[in-house]
């Protein structure tokens, strides 16, 4: 039993951690990566990409209106719920940049962050 749940959490973070950085890029070259925000967290909570290129973050809040503010790439944006929104950046310089929920949206709101790990 132990093994089996073992075995579940590394696959599960395996394929959060891959999704983030083997993402697809479509035909037009962009990064795009599925986010979801809810109750206090986003998932993925750190997305890598590379310097220079396109990103395009398409983010569904699942159980209320949220929001993500990217202050480094002057993003802020809301996010109602159950619609997707597609947030489209390139990064110019190397880093870890937070984001975090823009929208106040229960008592752990301030617990409701990640970061943008973008690589040369």
């Amino acid at each position: 039993m132990i093994a089996a749940l073992f075995t579940f959490g590394a696959l599960a973070f395996f394929h959060l951690h891959a999704s983030t950085q083997d993402a697809p890029k479509d035909a037009t070259g962009v990064h795009e990566i599925k986010m979801t925000a809810k109750k206090f967290v986003f998932e993925p909570s750190s997305i890598r990409v590379k310097k220079g290129e396109q990103v395009r973050l398409i983010v569904t809040a699942t159980d209320r209106d949220h929001g993500i503010a990217i202050d480094e790439f002057h993003i802020n944006q809301r996010l109602r719920a159950g619609q997707p929104t597609i947030i489209e950046f390139t990064p110019t310089k190397a880093g870890k940049f937070p984001f975090n929920c823009s929208v106040v949206c229960g008592g752990d709101h301030g617990s409701m962050n990640g970061a943008v790990v973008v690589e040369e």
